[in-house]
Parts: C-alpha cells; sequence; structure tokens
C-alpha cells in the first residue's frame, strides 16, 4: 500500500468503522508513525456536522494526559477530512482481556480510565463511548491510552440513514439516561466505565442485547447479577461497590470517577503495584474456573490409538470429536480399543436407527421451517367477537378527548380560538409533577396524576368533583368514551372508570412492564400500546380482551386510528399498521436509529412520524406487506453502506423523510398543507405536507417544546419555563407568548374556551 494523504504516506489501513477508516502512516518530514482517522464521505459533505465537530475537536487536541492518546490536530485537504493522533501498536482492551480480568490489575486498569476521564471533565469534555475497543493497553507494563473522546459528536449527528448500521456509543455500555434526551456527561461516563470494571472481572456484561432499546429496557426493569455470583473468585465486598456505579438513577452513583477507584481500592490496597503485569492467563484461568472441567467419561482421548465409532466403525483422529463418516458425538458412542468395539450386526442396527433419526429430524426441521414460515405470513386468526357497544373518544365540538385529542392524531382545533389573555382562571394542585395533558368533556376537566389520583374538576370552577385512588403512577393521559374514563398505569394494569362517580368498572392486566401510553377507543374497543411490547384490543364495556399483536419493543406512545387501520409505533422504530376487523398486521417499516416516542398521526392516506434523531417520515398508510421485502431493502442499505452499490432509496411505503436538526420526543401537527413539529432545543418546523421540504423554522430561545397544538391557524407550544408560545402556521411568526406555569412541556389543551396548561410541579392550570 503506496498511497499518500496531503504530506502523509498511507503505510497500512489498520481499522475501520462506519464513521471512518484508520490507516497507519508517516510524514516524510518525520520519522514518527502517526494514526490517520480519516472520515467516511458522508460525514465530509455534512458542512454543519463538520463545524459542530471541529467545535469539538479543538479541545480534544489540549487534552494532555498519561493516559489519554493524544490527538494532534483535524486536518482536511479537499474533501478529505481527517484527524491526526499517536499512533500504538497495543491490542485493545477487548483483544487483551480474554478472560476475567484478576482484581487488582482490573482496578490498576480502570483507575487509570478513571484519572483520564477526569481529567477530560475538568476541562469540560466527555467522552461518550468508553467500551473496551476504545482502551489501548500495554500487556507487558498494564499502561493505558483511552481513546476516541469526543467521537459520539459525529456519531449523534450522522445522516440518519447511516445511523442504523452504527453502534456508537455502544448499547451495554451506555448510560440509560443517553436513550432518553441527556447528553454525554460524567455521570454517565462513571456508569460505562463501571460497566467496563464489570466485564473485566466477570468476562461479561450485565445488560447484553442486540438493540439498544431492549437493553435500556433491561436497564430500568431489572437488577444486575452480582459480579460475585458469575464469578466466584470476586469477592463480595466487590459486589455494592460495582452496582453503586451502574445503578440507572444517575443521582446515585459516585460523584467523580476518583471516588469509584477509592472504594475499589479498599479491597484490594495492592492494586498499584507495577510488578502485576504480565498477567499470569493459565494460573488465573484454572483458578477462576476451577471445577467446571468435564468429567473423564465426557472427555475424547487426546493422543494414541484412533477413537473407533461404535456406530458405523469408522477410525478417527485421536482428538475429533464427531465422527467423519456418520456424525455420531465420539464422546458418548466412542470404542478405544478392539475388544470394545460393537460387533457388526450391532454397528449395522445402530446405523440404521441413527439414519432413520436423522431423517426424520431433517423433515421434522423442514416441516416446521414451512409451517412456522406460513403461520408468519397467513397469519390465520379466528373470528373476533363483536365488542359490546358503539362507544368512541372521538371529540365533539369544545371537548378534549384523548391524549392528542382525535383518533388521528392532533388536526386543527375546530370553534376555538387562539386568542388568550393569560388571566389564570382557575389552579389545581394535584401534589406531584404531571407526565399527562388533561382530558375534557361535558364541562368536566379529567387528570391523571404521578401520585396515583385521578381527579375529575369542573370546567368552571376547579373544585374536584371526585377523586380515584390508583395503586401506581400515572403517565398516560385519560381517554373518554362516553361515560367511561379509561387509563393505563405503571402497574401493567388497563383500568376503566364511570366518569360520573369515577368507580372502577372494570380492570385489564397486560402481560408484563408498565403502560405508559395512552388509549383511543372506537366502536366499543380501546386500542392501547404496553411496555410488554404488545398492542391490545381491548372491549371498553367489559376489559375482555378481543386480541394483541406482539410487536418486538416497547410501545410507550399512542396509537392512531383511522378506518381499519391501526398505526402504533414501537421504541426499537418500528411502525405497524394492523386491520381492526381482524388483529392482523398489514404492514410493518422499521426506521433509523430505533426510537419512536412521539405518536403517529394520521392526514388523509398518510402516516406522519417522528424519530428521536430528528428524522421525519410520511409513510402511506394503504400499503400491504410483501414477504422479505424489508430484508432485502436492508441487504441493499447495508451494501450501500459498504461502498459496494448505490443508495437503494427509501423501502416501501415511505412516501418522503426529512431530518430536523434537534431531538424529536414529540407529535407532529397537521393541517391540509403542512405538518409541524418541535424540538428539545426549543425549535418548531413547519414543513411541507406532500414533499417533506422545511419551509420554516420558529426559534423560541427556550428548551423542550411540547407538542404543537393547532387552532384557527395558530400553533400554541409550551416550553420547560412554563411560557406558551403562539407562532403563524404560515409564516412561523411569533403572534404573542405568554408566562403561564412554573416549568412546563404539556402540550396546551384547548377546549370551551380555555388553555389548559400541566406542569411539572404538579399544577394544572386553566387559562382564559
Amino acid at each position: 500500500m503506496q498511497r499518500t494523504l496531503d504530506r502523509y504516506l498511507l503505510l497500512e489501513q489498520i481499522g475501520s468503522t462506519g464513521l471512518s477508516t484508520v490507516y497507519r502512516a508517516q510524514a516524510p518530514e518525520d520519522e514518527v508513525e502517526v494514526a490517520l482517522k480519516v472520515l467516511r464521505p458522508y460525514i465530509s459533505e455534512d458542512q454543519a456536522l463538520l463545524d459542530k465537530f471541529e467545535a469539538g475537536i479543538l479541545g480534544i487536541v489540549k487534552l494532555r494526559h498519561p493516559n489519554i492518546l493524544p490527538v494532534y490536530a483535524k486536518e482536511t485537504d479537499g474533501d478529505f477530512h481527517w484527524i491526526t493522533m499517536q499512533h500504538v501498536s497495543w491490542p485493545t482492551l477487548r483483544q487483551w482481556a480474554q478472560h476475567p480480568v484478576p482484581i487488582p490489575q482490573a482496578i490498576m486498569i480502570i483507575k487509570q480510565i478513571c484519572d483520564a476521564v477526569e481529567l477530560a471533565h475538568s476541562q469540560g469534555i466527555s467522552h461518550g463511548d468508553i467500551k473496551p475497543g476504545n482502551i489501548f493497553i500495554d500487556p507487558d507494563t498494564g499502561k493505558v491510552l483511552v481513546a476516541d473522546f469526543g467521537i459520539s459528536i459525529i456519531a449523534e449527528g450522522a445522516p440518519a440513514t447511516v445511523k442504523a448500521s452504527l453502534n456508537i456509543p455502544l448499547p451495554a455500555y451506555t448510560a440509560p439516561e443517553l436513550v432518553q434526551q441527556a447528553i454525554p456527561n460524567l455521570q454517565s461516563d462513571i456508569y460505562s466505565i463501571g460497566i467496563l470494571f464489570y466485564d473485566m472481572i466477570t468476562g461479561s456484561v450485565p445488560f447484553a442485547a442486540l438493540e439498544r432499546a431492549t437493553v435500556r429496557a433491561k436497564q430500568i426493569t431489572s437488577t444486575p447479577t452480582n459480579p460475585s455470583k458469575v464469578n466466584q473468585n470476586v469477592p463480595d465486598n466487590l459486589d455494592q461497590i460495582v452496582l453503586k456505579a451502574i445503578t440507572p438513577h444517575p443521582a446515585t452513583r459516585y460523584n467523580s470517577p476518583s471516588e469509584f477507584v477509592k472504594a475499589l481500592a479498599t479491597t484490594e490496597p495492592g492494586y498499584d503495584n507495577p510488578q502485576l503485569f504480565p498477567v499470569n492467563w493459565e494460573v488465573e484461568t484454572q483458578r477462576s474456573f476451577s471445577g467446571m472441567e468435564p468429567s473423564g467419561q465426557e472427555v475424547a482421548p487426546q493422543d494414541g490409538d484412533p477413537v473407533i465409532c461404535s456406530i458405523c466403525g469408522k477410525h478417527n483422529l485421536p482428538n475429533a470429536s464427531w465422527c467423519t463418516d456418520c456424525r455420531a458425538y465420539l464422546t458418548r458412542v466412542a470404542a478405544n480399543t478392539a475388544d470394545q468395539v460393537v460387533p457388526t450386526e450391532e454397528r449395522q442396527r445402530r446405523y440404521k436407527i441413527a439414519t432413520f433419526r436423522r431423517k426424520m429430524m431433517t423433515i421434522a426441521a423442514i416441516i416446521g421451517v414451512i409451517g412456522f414460515t406460513a403461520f408468519q405470513i397467513l397469519d390465520i386468526r379466528m373470528p373476533l367477537d363483536a365488542p359490546t357497544s358503539d362507544l368512541t373518544s372521538e371529540p365533539g365540538n369544545s371537548e378534549w378527548t384523548t391524549i392528542n385529542r382525535t383518533l388521528t392524531g392532533s388536526g386543527p382545533v375546530p370553534g376555538e380560538t387562539a386568542e388568550f389573555s393569560g388571566n389564570i382562571k382557575w389552579t389545581f394542585n394535584a401534589g406531584d409533577s404531571l407526565a399527562s395533558t388533561p382530558s375534557v368533556k361535558n364541562g368536566v376537566v379529567y387528570l391523571t396524576t404521578l401520585d396515583k389520583q385521578v381527579i375529575a374538576l369542573d370546567e368552571s370552577t376547579g373544585d374536584v368533583i371526585w377523586e380515584h385512588a390508583s395503586v401506581a403512577p400515572i403517565d398516560a393521559s385519560p381517554t373518554i368514551a362516553g361515560n367511561i374514563l379509561v387509563y393505563g398505569a405503571r402497574d401493567r394494569r388497563v383500568i376503566a372508570l364511570d366518569t360520573k362517580t369515577g368507580d372502577k368498572l372494570w380492570e385489564f392486566v397486560t402481560e408484563a412492564n408498565p403502560t405508559q401510553g395512552s388509549a383511543i377507543v372506537e366502536d366499543g374497543i380501546a386500542y392501547i400500546g404496553s411496555g410488554d411490547s404488545n398492542v391490545y384490543a381491548i372491549d371498553v364495556m367489559t376489559g375482555d380482551k378481543q386480541w394483541h399483536y406482539p410487536t418486538r419493543e416497547w410501545i410507550t406512545n399512542t396509537p392512531a386510528l383511522a378506518g381499519n387501520i391501526l398505526v402504533v409505533g414501537s421504541l426499537d422504530g418500528r411502525v405497524g399498521l394492523y386491520d381492526t376487523d381482524t388483529g392482523k398486521r398489514r404492514f410493518e417499516f422499521r426506521g433509523i436509529n430505533r426510537q419512536i416516542l412521539g405518536t403517529p398521526v394520521i392526514a388523509g392516506n398518510d402516516i406522519f412520524i417522528t424519530y428521536r434523531n430528528g428524522l421525519m417520515y410520511s409513510l402511506n398508510l394503504l400499503e400491504e406487506e410483501v414477504v422479505f421485502h424489508n430484508q432485502w431493502h436492508r441487504t441493499k442499505m447495508q451494501l450501500f453502506w459498504w461502498n459496494m452499490m448505490g443508495n437503494p432509496g427509501h423501502p416501501k411505503g415511505v412516501n418522503w423523510s426529512t431530518f430536523l436538526w434537534g431531538t424529536l420526543v414529540t407529535s407532529p401537527a397537521v393541517d391540509e398543507d403542512m405538518v409541524y413539529v418541535s424540538t428539545n432545543e426549543g425549535r418548531m418546523y413547519g414543513v411541507d405536507r406532500e414533499t417533506g421540504k422545511k419551509l420554516w423554522v420558529y426559534k423560541s430561545g427556550s428548551t423542550r417544546l411540547s407538542s404543537p397544538t393547532l387552532v384557527n391557524g395558530v400553533l400554541l407550544v409550551s416550553d420547560n419555563q412554563g411560557v406558551v408560545h403562539a407562532v403563524d402556521s404560515k409564516t412561523g411568526k411569533e403572534t404573542w407568548s405568554i408566562p403561564v406555569a412554573t416549568r412546563s412541556s404539556s402540550r396546551p389543551v384547548v377546549a370551551n374556551g380555555s388553555m389548559y396548561i400541566a406542569s411539572q410541579d404538579g399544577t394544572l392550570y386553566a387559562v382564559e
């Protein structure tokens, strides 16, 4: 390899990822070899991302510490952009640690990592992607170099079509709060360091899964196994020290990496002895896995006479595990000497039996595969029972009956005004933070709270009509259908109340995990998604299950419904379309970055769905599945990422996609011409409904804008300071803003001439 890049001679390609290709290189005027991390073309073409990365790399270049791999500069030559850094030939921690690392060596390694991370944070720099592949170690001395500070900046801003192929940060090492809008910080790096230490001393990570959303679900719903239970050589007094570093709650972790090291040092005072390296893996392995050797009766001989198969009589090599003729398992059927060989007649009988069994197993496997495939394709289902009512949660005039007001999502609110004086008509304090919006029907405001209450308030005065005590916090907004109120709770229950009295009518218990999304009701059936990854159809009068369909990940938002097509978005980025008459899936689309937090919105034959990474899709509501089409498209996309074919474009069912700069955790609003989306960074975008082109952007000057409410050509949004902003839907210009709550990011609810804002301090405001 004799290629050049600017003044560098490229000596060897030493690595490649979805973000960059790494070369060992040398400048002719310098004898020292360096490593060049050359960014991929799709990153180099994104000027906004390059500008953001260049701003971040300035601080990284200044980092100097004995345990930080030095970065010398960010350089450019035409269309090529790269980072120049020190080249080291040491293995990564992943390559070096092929066994559980002895406790003293593990603490010595983690201490150096903590020193590096703490120094970087003192200069305002988070790592964001601490994992074994980013740690280089000298196997002779144990010295550590931490690499790739700040590389997560590129990963976070990478093109949406590429992010599905990236695993940055690595899910198993990622703090759960980073999946929930947070940016990398000291506490998230401490979490990653804790997971890294757990991995070193046990040989495994506590939460292992391929999907990022699956890892997050395990992090917040299960407790890690004590390291001493995984590796018997880990002392019990290390368990709580390690588990404190990897608690899902950032505030309860260690305050600093050095505090973590001090806690570890109490268990191994001599961890910093240089003579601990190199590690004697042979001795350590025997000590770590003592008592686990297989018994002598199950071990095939390693030398001496050939192994004679007692099934077919074949002579096999002494080390063989399987017979090369009949494929029998030699450790079970082998004979080692001539006097142990089974007679020919018996061998022939055994051979016929073994052959028959193999044929039957093969036929059974083929029938099983065919049957499973046919079942998945045909999705045969029994006829559904007729619902016992025709109730619906579709609102009438001056009503708001479910979280996004209508079955299809958020369209314009008819017959209401967008002019509010800011005068507070009344307030009600629920005693705890409000995570939901209220519902309004027949002069009553219904509210669910995190302190386990469902409350009915008089719309005119705010006086309490009735209160219902639940047994778990409630994230979901109440849904009103006729005289029935439906809500989901964190204890995996869906509950129905009488709207006049607050008495419980029925409850339905899901399979597992919290129910955080709200329901919608049509023709007597309540549709709701659950943290157990199922979407349920429940008779709203009786609480009986009509059908359910298993998705692959948590559903934390609310479905949308048009005609007999139910649209559901799950946390792993899948959008499913289901036939409500049969419960059968019609179509499934999987977007990029695998995180849908906002609710799908239906307008006409279009579905609008937002992804946390800033991507918005328009999908075809009438699309139907073609067998293996999605798998084939994903294969073509992978070939495109590997530069082996051209861009295959959008998959089946996609009208368009557009990238909006920001974090999208809200639901869109739609009118005849445009789609409106707000971001956590305080922006709101107006997007052409037919093409996905951004027509305007409104900058509020605050953060965490709510989902927009469209009233009479005006978009109403609240921010995290409790200010309500009114924005012209055609121009994106602010028409007025009024402070209402102390802190709020709830969507403004407008009904019967009043606007309702829920505050994070537990207060509901009614504004005139």
